[in-house]
């Protein structure tokens, strides 16, 4: 055999043996599908439902399902690689999506639920190119969490009840995370901070959100609109009150350099209480905010129906 033809195999071959680079594998998705087909994030406790599970495998031999089982104080998702030897597995990421049916889920685990995700394998080497061993071992993936809610007839929704409920019943678990920064490309100079706690599974916590929208007056006054008592009225649907502090504007002109013109911190000239905001999850990273300053209140036990204002459509930064 001529040695370009040995460079040849040895290129088709070496896949199939080599140990594989450092994972990428992930989990992107968790969603319940309904009996028409469609997908939800909405998972309910207290009833079966049917799982499926999304995300990117790092070759195309993509895994199976081992088990979804309880695991501390969240649950454990195992997934099974087997390669044989006889199978080629490109190398290139690998869109792969399994479902998981008759999915149960304790009252226990209401709230946002963290994911374990594992991948167990059982793959084939050759480490001196003549034998073939197995080889055996466990990759932890990057973990992922869920949003289970309680039963329709067990949720509230209403302020100031969803944010502490009375035994029996359940708050709205957000259906995403919101810390971080946010930003709209066509407001420059502004800008939305949020630091935000879900409601861990099992736990007797609330729900916890604190944000400023930065932005200036007219005047070029800074100032700063306060999101409180904050509640969940869906799971991608977020209401509160909302207050302004504004400062002194700065003396910046374009004249460099410019003394006059300071970023320090500094106290707030006035604060005062606007009315209500609203936060409207799109996905994960795109958001509308809306805020009425008219003085509108949050209502005591009933709906609160859209908030009407100034709006702002904004992105993770």
């Amino acid at each position: 055999m001529t040695p370009r033809m040995l460079f040849i195999l040895a290129t088709l071959v070496t896949p199939l043996f080599a140990p594989q680079a450092q994972a990428v594998s992930r989990i992107d998705d968790i969603q319940r599908v309904l009996p028409n087909g469609q997908l939800s994030r909405e998972i309910p406790a207290g009833e079966p439902v049917t799982l499926r599970i999304s995300g990117l495998w790092r070759n195309s031999c993509t895994p199976s399902v081992l088990g979804f089982e309880r695991s501390g104080e969240g649950r454990l998702l195992n997934l099974f690689w087997n390669r044989s030897a006889f199978v080629f597995c490109f190398s290139a990421l690998t869109p792969f999506t399994r479902d998981i049916e008759n999915v149960r889920f304790d009252e226990n685990e209401i709230g946002a639920l963290p994911i374990t995700v594992v991948n167990t394998h059982d793959g084939l080497a050759a480490p001196d190119g003549s034998t073939v061993t197995p080889v055996q071992g466990l990759t932890v993936l990057p973990p992922i969490e869920i949003a289970i809610q309680a039963p329709a007839d067990r949720q509230v929704t209403h302020w100031p009840t969803a944010r502490r409920p009375p035994a029996g019943v359940f708050p709205v678990t957000a259906q995403y995370d919101l810390s971080g920064a946010w930003y709209s490309p066509q407001h420059s100079g502004s800008g939305l901070l949020l630091q935000h706690t879900r409601r861990a599974a099992g736990s007797t916590s609330i729900d916890s959100l604190w944000g400023s929208w930065s932005n200036f007056a007219t005047d070029g006054r800074s100032q700063w609109h306060v999101f409180s008592e904050t509640y969940w009225a869906s799971p991608t649907r977020l209401l509160g009150r909302v207050l302004r502090a504004e400062a002194d504007a700065v003396a910046c002109t374009a004249q460099f350099p410019n003394p006059e013109c300071n970023f320090a911190a500094r106290a707030a000239r006035e604060v005062k209480t606007l009315g209500v905001f609203e936060i409207t999850m799109h996905g994960p990273d795109e958001l509308t905010l809306t805020i009425d300053d008219s003085g509108t209140p949050l209502l005591l036990g009933m709906t609160q129906p859209p908030v009407q204002g100034y709006s702002v459509r904004l992105r993770r930064l």
